[in-house]
């Protein structure tokens, strides 16, 4: 199977691969899709649909099941980039220019469960002076 890579250069489009993987693996669902690469299948919607960041993590994953090198996944998608930059050089990449948001899930997540913690360390000294 070729890929007409002309056209992924010119703009970033993660439906590309995710449909070229799709033709390459014989799937006919984002959900069958979802299943090779085991994860769920809202992370594959939300990636279509721009919500969610292209993690390296799943890159790897689908090189390990359609032999697709980085590169030539890099090149479908339409990441003009020439050399990857690491999570901790950015914080935000601007979409226009081929290469998208980078989100630091863990960060995030460990945030909002130190603000969480916080937020009930001072409901419960609020309640304890009105005993």
């Amino acid at each position: 199977m070729t890929t007409d890579l002309s056209d992924a250069k010119r703009t970033y489009d993660p439906n590309r691969l995710l449909d070229t993987l799709k033709v390459r693996m014989q799937l006919e669902s984002d959900i069958a899709l979802a299943e090779l690469l085991e994860i769920p299948p809202p992370v594959i919607s939300q990636i279509r649909h721009r919500g969610y960041p292209m993690a390296p993590s799943i890159l790897i994953r689908m090189h390990e099941v359609s032999s697709l090198s980085i590169r030539e996944m890099r090149e479908i998608i339409g990441d003009r980039r020439r050399r990857v930059r690491t999570s901790y050089d950015m914080s935000y990449i601007n979409s226009s220019t081929g290469e998208e948001m980078v989100a630091s899930t863990q960060v995030n997540v460990a945030r909002r469960f130190l603000y969480l913690t916080i937020a009930v360390l001072i409901g419960f000294v609020f309640w304890m002076s009105r005993i």
